[in-house]
């Protein structure tokens, strides 16, 4: 084989390569943008159902009727969409690499261990040391003495 050849072979791998890391970034990309696409959805979908709880809840106060179970549905599901929102966020999380402040919702990165935005622990400070310590080998057993001794 020629150094011509060789060099057209490496430079097709190189290229080839190039390309997969490229089609990887792409479709991650691609996911990323689905997700954020579906965040908002959800988002648009729980302020629409909090406008039709609250005109509902003026229109049964201000004409002095009750209807629970209106009340009910609606709160159900809101309840059901922001659990939907939850896991979205948190594969948006996962692929940036953050972690949500169960507090104020901000971003943080994932090894942070106070919220950025409001302070609120994120998790314990030596956690990181505990968990990577290496584990102590358990003491070895003595012989058994014997009556002779």
């Amino acid at each position: 084989m020629s150094d011509f050849d060789t060099f057209f072979h490496k430079a097709k791998d190189k290229a080839k390569d190039v390309a997969d890391v490229a089609g990887k970034k792409t479709n991650e990309l691609v996911n990323l943008s689905k997700l954020k696409l579906q965040e908002m959805q959800i988002g648009r979908k729980i302020r629409s159902l909090y406008e039709q709880l609250g005109r509902a809840t003026y229109q049964l106060h201000k004409n002095s009727f009750e209807n629970e179970e209106l009340i009910s549905s609606l709160e159900d599901e809101i309840a059901e969409q922001l659990d939907a929102q939850a896991v979205v966020d948190d594969k948006l999380c996962d692929m940036k690499n953050q972690v949500s402040c169960p507090c104020c919702h901000a971003k943080n990165s994932k090894n942070a261990v106070y919220c950025s935005s409001c302070g609120n622990q994120l998790k314990d400070e030596f956690a990181d040391f505990v968990e990577n310590e290496p584990e102590e080998p358990a003491p070895e057993a003595e012989p058994e003495k014997t009556e002779e001794e």
